[in-house]
């Protein structure tokens, strides 16, 4: 299927690739559903007909998933269940009659998890907190610089 001649279309983002891919009479590995509205993908095909042929970075078949996922679509979970390497992926921004839709196929933002370093309540401090035996309360004494100060036991639970 052609694309409008007004319609600008990056050839180096993953949607992009994915609508040409899609879209190719010659590869059997990747096609449209009966309703245009989502894509059925062989896993036995997909590696040898275009993952390392058509520029994809992606090397192997869970990589290219992860890029689907990435890219927020969706496993129908009803789809061909005696076939396991049939699977039927669908967003709602690609369609096979709505070629405009395709810039609204972005990228989610993988979610911000706190660096240990940034804070020092960090998520290994607090397991080792938890850790410490709350009922023990025994203290040693330290030397530090001529001064003193003492320092919960922890025993590992």
């Amino acid at each position: 299927q052609k694309l409008p001649s007004d319609f600008f279309l990056n050839t180096n983002i993953f949607p992009s690739k994915l609508w040409q891919l899609v879209n190719n009479s010659d590869i059997d590995a990747i096609t449209w559903n009966h309703q245009g509205d989502g894509i059925i993908i062989n896993k036995n095909l997909i590696g040898e007909e275009f993952l390392s042929l058509n520029g994809f970075k992606a090397s192997c078949s869970s990589s290219f998933v992860r890029q689907l996922n990435l890219y927020g679509f969706k496993k129908s979970q009803r789809f061909n269940r005696d076939e396991p390497n049939i699977h039927h992926y669908f967003h709602p921004n690609f369609k096979k009659s709505q070629p405009e839709l395709i810039p609204l196929v972005r990228r989610s933002n993988p979610r911000s998890r706190p660096r240990i370093n940034d804070d020092p309540e960090s998520h290994l401090a607090k397991k080792r907190r938890v850790a410490c035996d709350p009922c023990d309360d025994t203290r040693d004494e330290h030397l530090h610089h001529g001064e003193s100060f003492s320092v919960m036991v922890c025993n590992p639970l």
